[in-house]
């Protein structure tokens, strides 16, 4: 009998050890795990914003490279050319990008959205800018391919 008793002590105290729950070294390693997750997958939506909002900012200077070309069919020249008087807005509905137009002559002008507020953390791409020819730059490091397409 005390073999069994012995046992039955042995299957309690595992059973006890069971119940217990994790270890707080356990807790941390997957709060330490979660976290490292959370900031990758953090950075990369924060990089899909700034994308996305890049791509309303080149919507906006083509609509405004079509009202521009109207203007010039009408007047033959771009001098005068105003963004309130084509109906474009001087800065984007999403507030993150401004458009200028600037160097404007009776045959040339050159557009800039100049990044605003979060968007100014793309470094990559900076302002985007495009010229009456559609030539297109921009004020960053990356490509112009990249930032355009």
């Amino acid at each position: 009998m005390p073999k069994q008793l012995f046992y039955q002590k042995i299957k309690a105290k595992k059973a006890l050890k069971k119940a217990q729950g994790f270890t707080l070294l356990e807790v941390l390693i997957v709060l330490g795990i979660i976290l490292i997750l959370s900031h990758i997958t953090f950075a990369s939506y924060q990089h899909y914003v700034i994308k996305a909002a890049r791509v309303t900012g080149k919507s906006e200077v083509l609509k405004t490279a079509t009202a521009l070309e109207s203007y010039y069919s009408q007047h033959y020249t771009y001098v005068g050319a105003h963004l309130n008087d084509l109906g474009i807005p001087s800065v984007t509905e999403d507030g993150r990008y401004r458009i200028v137009l600037s160097q404007l002559s009776q045959s040339h002008y050159l557009m800039v959205a100049i990044p605003q507020g979060p968007q100014l953390k793309d470094k990559r791409c900076g302002a985007l800018m495009l010229n009456e020819k559609g030539e297109r730059s921009i004020s960053g490091s990356a490509t112009v391919l990249s930032c355009w397409l």
